[in-house]
């Protein structure tokens, strides 16, 4: 689909697929909704653009346009463009070179309440306080870098760490990749594979540690959850974590397999880690709130 829009233009696919006038259009995803609503002409309506991701390949970010000017006068045809993270601002600004557009920076809206309610559920599994539970929430999707996880589960077990449990929640294409990791490095005991859950929160404010394995991020939302529950957290540098988390909520290492590793070896090998960086989480937790995060996006589009 991202190819064949190529063949139509903006105005094109606007006036096909969005017919009633509105006051605001939002397109809340880089793409295919960006091309539409930068296809809108009518001058008494609103635009708005937002960018979920840090752009790392100009062309793979812009595949949707038959080209790179293309992308830049659609962009500009918007009143503002989002960002969900100050990283996710900066890369795209940097990495396009486009000046003049109108920008600001809108974190996630989570709705706080409900989340820590469904904390509370009971989940059907035991959880053995005796280790160190471990777990994280996505896509399974190469950019969220699980089988990478899986390799380094599998040296730290090799190394003589076999006080902890991985729980992963969550479906995707890569779902096969990560069981052979599974197998080729012998964790079928180590590692439970739980499957999509509509209510993931009840599982990670159980565990110990939420991990974090991605090669790249927005604006983590499962970070943020696991942080509201709280669960600390120990992740790889992607775009937004510096906003999510503080020094005392969780542990951000270099994007890298090596220090990713170290990082899970000092959490397994220090328990007392665990109360410090608990504590952390749940001060740090106060920060967010739907409220202030409704207030942020409208104070965007308003």
């Amino acid at each position: 689909m991202k190819y064949l829009i190529r063949l139509f233009s903006p105005a094109f696919l606007h006036k096909i697929l969005i017919r009633e006038h509105f006051d605001y259009e939002v397109a809340y995803l880089e793409g295919i909704p960006t091309r539409i609503v930068s296809g809108c002409k009518d001058k008494d309506t609103k635009t708005f653009a937002w960018v979920h991701i840090q752009m790392e390949d100009r062309n793979q970010f812009f595949c949707t346009y038959n080209s790179i000017r293309e992308a830049e006068q659609c962009y500009r045809r918007f009143d503002k463009i989002a960002f969900v993270s100050e990283v996710a601002q900066a890369t795209f600004l940097e990495k396009t070179g486009w000046k003049g557009l109108r920008t600001g920076v809108v974190h996630n809206t989570l709705d706080v309440d409900s989340i820590k309610s469904l904390a509370f559920e009971p989940i059907s599994i035991t959880i053995h306080k005796d280790l160190v539970n471990l777990c994280s929430v996505g896509r399974l999707t190469k950019q969220k870098g699980y089988v990478r996880l899986m390799h380094i589960l599998g040296r730290l077990l090799r190394k003589g760490y076999n006080n902890w449990h991985f729980y992963l929640l969550g479906v995707g294409d890569q779902v096969n990749d990560i069981i052979d990791a599974i197998n080729r490095e012998a964790l079928s005991e180590f590692v439970t594979l739980l499957g999509y859950d509509t209510n993931p929160y009840k599982f990670v404010s159980k565990m110990d540690w939420f991990v974090c394995s991605s090669y790249k991020e927005g604006y983590s939302t499962a970070v943020t959850e696991s942080i509201l529950v709280g669960t600390p957290v120990v992740t790889t540098e992607c775009a937004g974590m510096r906003e999510i988390l503080d020094t005392k909520s969780g542990i951000i290492v270099d994007n890298s397999d090596e220090a990713l590793e170290n990082a899970l070896e000092t959490v397994l090998s220090d328990r007392s880690l665990l109360t410090k960086y608990k504590s952390g989480a749940l001060a740090r937790s106060s920060v967010f709130s739907k409220e202030a995060s409704l207030a942020e996006f409208e104070d965007f589009i308003l």
